[in-house]
Order: structure tokens, then sequence, then C-alpha cells
């Protein structure tokens, strides 16, 4: 499905049980949405060979998923939660042996060619720490250094289900309901 533009991203934090512990948005606002990736929602084909040729293909399920993001400014409170860093008494974020990503939920807000609002969501992943890169500002001007993050996503355990897609061109397609359909029943309170 073709998409226009890039309007949002929100990321919901879960708990060890799965329930959503905090929600994050990324948008014209706060942080600002650049671009979205998503590679390996195909499955792997296996081919069997027999009489001297290809006899059957199989594909099932997924291969590898996984979620590259350009964020122009990954605010703190989301830097802290997507990457499980932690803050010490002086303020310093701090990444170490012991840093546990939690689980992540993503849904990333587009349009599709007749401008209809297009959500595309991801249901459990864990993201990398970004890498940090610094320039020096030359005669044209600073320019601001974005951020990059990356996500492995795998099946959720309720009912395999690694990502969706919805529009509002569909009747009862809403950025609520798609919400409460990609980070589970927890986002809707139940």
């Amino acid at each position: 499905m073709a998409s226009v533009g890039f309007k949002q991203i929100i990321f919901a934090e879960y708990d060890k049980d799965g329930a959503v512990k905090e929600t994050f948005e990324v948008n014209s606002e706060k942080g600002g949405a650049i671009e979205a990736k998503i590679t390996g929602l195909g499955s792997t084909l296996n081919t069997t060979w027999a009489s001297d040729g290809p006899f059957h293909v199989f594909a099932q399920g997924t291969s590898s998923p996984k979620l590259s993001l350009g964020i122009a400014d990954l605010y703190p409170e989301l830097y802290q939660s997507m990457t499980g860093a932690e803050v010490n008494e002086q303020g310093f974020t701090l990444i170490g042996n012991n840093t546990r990503p939690p689980y992540m939920g993503v849904v990333l807000v587009t349009a599709d060619k007749d401008g209809n609002e297009l959500f595309i969501g991801l249901t459990k992943g864990k993201f990398t720490a970004p890498d940090e890169e610094l320039k020096t500002s030359e005669d044209k001007g600073a320019e601001l250094q974005t951020d990059s993050v990356e996500g492995d996503f795998v099946a959720r355990g309720s009912d395999g289900l690694v990502a969706s897609k919805a529009s509002t061109a569909k009747e009862g397609a809403t950025l609520e309901t798609f919400k409460d359909f990609i980070f589970g029943a927890a986002a809707a309170g139940k």
C-alpha cells in the first residue's frame, strides 16, 4: 500500500507481564518523525529439490522483522524507556552491562495515496541504543544531527501476530482502535 508522508510514531512500553506500562509519542510537537523502514516481514523461502529440479517451495510466517527509525530528536524519556537506560542521582543517563531494554509495541501514522490515515503497527520488539554522531558547524551554519534507532521484532505470544496495517478508508478504523489492537487489551484498559 503506497504511503505519503510520515506524521507520527507511538511507542508503548510493556511491563514484565506484557501490559502497557507507558506510552510515548513522536510527532511535530515532540521528537519529530523523519523516516521508518520495516524489513523482514516476508517469510523465509525453502525450496525442496526433487527429480532434478525445484519441486516445492515452503513459505510460512516471517523471517527476522526489523524496524529502523529516523527521529529528529530522541527525547530523554523515550530514550531511557526504549533502551532500558537508568538515570543516576546526578542526572546522568547510564547504559552498561546490566542494561536491558523492555519490549515495546510501535504504531506508525502516515497517509495513503487517497489522503486517508494509514496505520502500520508492530506488536513486540526491543530497540538498541542509537549510535552517537557529532559534527562541527560549517560556514553554511549548524545542522541538527538527528537520531537513528533500530529494533528487532517477534510475534506476540497471545496470537502470533507481528505486524498489521489499517486505513481510515475502512469504517471503524481509527487510531484509537488500532492502538488498542496493536498494544493489546491492556492499552484499552481491559
